[in-house]
């Protein structure tokens, strides 16, 4: 009796073993197949690595700046911008293939000299450090929103999403320790997890539209043109759709890159984008045109949930995002600061190009025995103290500006009026125009004029009524 006993569950262990097996085999597989079909260098993997670098922060004030503009305005600029963007990535990408540089600063070096890549490092770190500086104030938006969700009766100042006393706690005790580590590979996967959280904030905004707001009734009373808006409304999507900076990078990583397989990749890229900004644009701005009088006030969609007692789906995409978000602020510190070590620490090119020499003809064993005295590690030590330097002077410099700017929207479109046109248009075109060998009468030639001339003209109007406009809501 026990020796049958024994036998069926020995058989009960290995049905279990086996279906355990299945169970690790099938999981294994699917990772197996995503690993495949999205691993760095193929089409797939570089499309989402340009579609999480593109759909960020910005996706949030699209719902205000759509409606600035009115709605069918707002649908056709997010479709004309993701045109733009896939024109100038794929002009970039062009550019690299023909000056042979996948270096944005590298590309700006080979067309116009060291000046120009002085100018073009400079606009970089306006860019990252400006960036730093939106997801300080988001963060501290999404802080003093949940303490105001779960503590209510908390003082103002400790729930109000303006608060001067959240800043300088969460930058000194969670943004700058990370910030110092020199490896930041495994906050990437931060990086991943605020996608996602962003593409379920899509599905929020879509789905609570239709039981917090009569969309039929709203539609028919939101503006539809409003021409005077496209200086509110230009400048968050330029932000919302650069990828730029990125693209060179992704060319050179992609397998059998030609320009071919790049633009496949730059068009799902820009396709997907302009989807999820129109929904969200579109789906926010219906959904509480009827609660925000003149849409003046929130400009952060997910604040904008306030009017409507705060659904259980919203409250976990503020948790979600504002946590991913302080794990993902190290990775927009480190260009800043290594933008600004490249400003500010200058290095003679022909000093670099003969060390380069040097060691490929063999003396680096010489160079390695010079060091043994001690001065390799004085030189390391001066490094890390300027990498201490650096990141403190980012960190802290940001975190001042963003205490007093307060509007998230604001900084957007400052940056999409000033930085972000050149980096995403001007730039590319210059280029363009620099390496591009065809006679100046050319199709390709005068229509990249045209962009470059427009994008210009554009950007000081927007930039000149940002200044000119003065608006004190809040983010």
């Amino acid at each position: 009796m026990s020796l049958i006993a024994d036998k069926d569950s020995l058989l009960s262990d290995s049905s279990e073993k086996v279906k355990s097996n299945k169970s690790n085999s099938h999981g294994l597989a699917l990772f197996k197949w995503f690993s495949e079909k999205f691993q760095a260098g193929s089409v797939h993997g570089s499309t989402f690595e340009l579609i999480s670098a593109t759909i960020g922060a910005g996706v949030l004030t699209l719902p205000y700046a759509l409606g600035k503009s009115g709605l069918t305005l707002g649908i056709i600029q997010a479709v004309i911008c993701a045109a733009l963007g896939y024109y100038s990535t794929s002009l970039l990408a062009k550019c690299g293939e023909m000056a042979k540089k996948y270096s944005y600063t590298e590309l700006a070096m080979a067309t116009y000299g060291p000046a120009f890549q002085f100018f073009v490092k400079t606009v970089f770190f306006l860019n990252n450090w400006g960036g730093c500086v939106i997801y300080t104030i988001l963060i501290t938006n999404l802080i003093g929103t949940s303490f105001s969700i779960f503590f209510p009766n908390l003082p103002d100042f400790l729930t109000d999403t303006d608060s001067y006393v959240w800043p300088p706690l969460y930058t000194t005790l969670i943004i700058l320790p990370l910030s110092l580590y020199r490896n930041l590979s495994a906050l990437r996967y931060a990086c991943l997890a605020g996608f996602g959280f962003i593409m379920y904030l899509v599905f929020v905004i879509v789905y609570q539209s239709d039981k917090v707001a009569d969309l039929k009734h709203n539609f028919q009373m939101a503006d539809q043109f409003i021409w005077d808006g496209v200086k509110l409304t230009f400048p968050p999507l330029v932000f919302s759709y650069s990828c730029h900076a990125n693209v060179l990078d992704v060319y050179h990583e992609l397998r059998r890159p030609t320009i071919e397989r790049m633009n496949v990749v730059l068009f799902r890229t820009m396709f997907v984008a302009a989807v999820v900004f129109i929904v969200v644009g579109a789906f926010g701005y219906l959904t509480f045109v009827d609660h925000i009088p003149y849409l003046n006030c929130p400009k952060n969609i997910l604040l904008s949930f306030s009017y409507v007692n705060w659904p259980t789906s919203t409250v976990l995409a503020v948790l979600c995002i504002g946590v991913t978000i302080n794990l993902a602020m190290p990775l927009g510190i480190k260009p800043s600061k290594d933008s600004l070590r490249d400003l500010i620490v200058f290095e003679k090119t022909e000093k670099v190009e003969r060390q380069k020499d040097e060691e490929e003809s063999g003396l680096k064993d010489s160079l390695l025995s010079e060091t043994d005295d001690g001065s390799h590690a004085h030189q390391k030590k001066e490094s890390m103290l300027l990498h201490i330097s650096l990141v403190v002077f980012v960190v802290y410099s940001q975190m001042f500006v963003a205490m007093f700017a307060k509007s998230m929207e604001r900084v957007i479109t400052l940056l999409g009026a000033s930085a972000f046109p050149l980096i995403s248009y001007n730039f590319p075109c210059m280029f363009y125009l620099k390496l591009d060998k065809s006679p100046w009468y050319s199709p390709h030639r005068l229509f990249c004029h045209f962009i470059n001339f427009t994008m210009f003209l554009l950007a000081i109007y927007c930039t000149y009524a940002f200044f000119i406009d003065s608006d004190d809501c809040k983010a």
